[in-house]
């Protein structure tokens, strides 16, 4: 892997040692309130993991690219993975999530509207209908492409922005802009899957 500094390095090193640990407790009391507060479904448990992950995701990527020539080649390697990959896999299972909840609500709708049948024709009915709807749903969510959109294109993205760095913050304006602009991913991040598990489940 090249010997390369990461997109906010430069900038950072200039700092005195005092601006860096309050930058720091800025940027995580931001990333932390943002993330936990700004998409709640009033689900405790739920809220609390999405944010704290999308928290930690995006501190992450800011502090790996504050640090990220002083670290050996092997370990930047792995912090360069995991920076990549683990936004890309929940973006993955945020469309995932859509596409259950669609499934759910349809399965929900259909039921419904279904005629009574005899219990010795219930299991055949409900066969049926789960098979053709899961069907549905994997044809239509290969047809759009959802895989593409929601894990490989976001990981192609961030491999650009991270590995072959086209953007590097040389003033205090696009320092800020930069840690500022990943923090609020996360709370993008946060708010679509609080928003899609309260349509899902009426919470």
């Amino acid at each position: 892997m090249r010997s390369r500094r990461g997109i906010t390095e430069q900038f950072w090193a200039s700092l005195r040692e005092e601006k860096r640990m309050c930058w720091k407790l800025v940027v995580w009391a931001i990333t932390m309130m943002g993330a936990l507060f700004v998409g709640t479904t009033g689900l405790f448990y739920f809220d609390k993991v999405v944010g704290g992950l999308a928290s930690l995701a995006a501190l992450l990527v800011i502090e790996s690219q504050r640090n990220f020539g002083k670290w050996s080649p092997r370990f930047r390697k792995i912090v360069l993975r995991a920076a990549i990959n683990l936004p890309a896999i929940a973006g993955a299972l945020l469309g995932l999530l859509f596409f259950v909840g669609f499934f759910y609500s349809l399965i929900a709708s259909v039921s419904r509207d279904l005629p009574a049948a005899s219990s010795s024709n219930l299991a055949i009915v409900l066969v049926t209908v789960f098979g053709g709807v899961g069907y549905a749903i994997f044809k239509t969510y290969r047809d759009l492409q959802m895989e593409e959109i929601s894990f490989s294109l976001p990981r192609i993205e961030l491999r650009k922005l991270l590995v072959d760095r086209p953007f590097v913050a040389k003033s205090p304006y696009e320092f800020v802009f930069f840690e500022l602009m990943v923090a609020a991913v996360a709370w993008l991040f946060s708010g679509f899957a609080a928003a899609i598990v309260v349509g899902v489940l009426g919470v």
